[in-house]
């Protein structure tokens, strides 16, 4: 059986997304928003000395992951024009085609 505090933590929902926009044939940045949901509303994540351990974590491993992504894309010749990502689903665009 689960004590207080665990079951505090495993009902958190960590929902954050972020949305990007890409230039070049590097994919270089040209916009990016990162948010999490707030209640029923979607904030900027503003990182600063009093966000959570843990939400910094998960940017972090998200930024990782979308720098990894937005790498190899142009190493492989794909151009991107935009990608959002979202509490682990990631949908592109490449040109005027959807993946």
């Amino acid at each position: 059986m689960l004590n207080q505090r665990e079951s505090g933590v495993a009902k958190r929902h960590i929902n954050m997304r972020l949305k990007c926009r890409y230039m070049g044939e590097k994919n270089t940045l040209s916009r990016l928003e990162f948010e999490h949901a707030s209640g029923a509303e979607w904030k900027a994540l503003d990182l600063d000395a009093s966000t959570p351990g843990f939400d910094i974590f998960v940017y972090a491993m998200f930024h990782c992951q979308h720098t990894y992504f937005r790498i190899n894309c142009a190493e492989r010749g794909l151009l991107l024009d935009s990608a959002e990502g979202a509490s682990g689903c990631l949908r592109t665009r490449t040109g005027s085609c959807s993946i």
